[in-house]
């Protein structure tokens, strides 16, 4: 009597509590697309990048092939596609030398991600990880080309010419340091900008 209905109760609790836990895992991973969309706007490469890892996981784990589950897996790698032309196109736009390197790093860790998922269905993985590299490197340069093709910042309306006059004929001397300090900025952005685009050719 009193011992089955104890069992019954506690049986039907571990039921419900394993049903609540379910449905909340599946919550969270129905959360993971949109999830990745946030990190990739706020640049948070690196939880980004976890995501798209995680989705690897998941592929392995759910070899049933659950539609939910590849569902949620395919919109993640859609999320990776898309990640990876962000991180491209803010290769065309001014960075330092620390943003352009966390940004290629983040690249190779996006290739890394889809040679762990390449790993079960290919066995020359050095060839395709060589051509991944090359692509990289192709699309890095590219993409800096296209920012040291951008006009360069137009010279400053008192620019001096060898007799210390201005363009418009004024003595500009007494503007002579700023425009000195203006023209070494651009010299050193342009340093810069070149330095940027030798992370993988020097």
């Amino acid at each position: 009597g009193g011992e089955n209905s104890l069992a019954a109760l506690s049986e039907k609790h571990r039921v419900r509590r394993r049903t609540l836990l379910q449905h909340s895992s599946l919550l969270e991973l129905l959360e993971l697309p949109s999830l990745m969309d946030a990190c990739v706007r706020s640049n948070l490469y690196e939880e980004a990048l976890s995501i798209s890892a995680f989705a690897n996981t998941l592929e392995r784990r759910h070899t049933e092939k659950n539609p939910v589950v590849m569902k949620v897996i395919a919109q993640v790698r859609s999320r990776q596609s898309d990640l990876r032309r962000y991180l491209l196109h803010s290769l065309k736009n001014q960075v330092t030398m620390p943003e352009c390197l966390e940004i290629v790093t983040a690249l190779r860790r996006l290739n890394s991600i889809d040679l762990e998922r390449l790993q079960s269905e290919n066995s020359n993985l050095e060839r395709i990880h060589a051509a991944m590299e090359f692509s990289l490197q192709v699309d890095f340069l590219e993409a800096r080309d296209a920012w040291l093709d951008q006009p360069s910042n137009a010279a400053a309306p008192g620019y001096l010419n060898p007799s210390g006059e201005g363009s418009g004929g004024t003595n500009t001397r007494s503007s002579g340091g700023k425009l000195q300090l203006h023209s070494s900025e651009q010299l050193l952005d342009t340093i810069e900008r070149y330095r940027t685009r030798c992370v993988f050719v020097c």
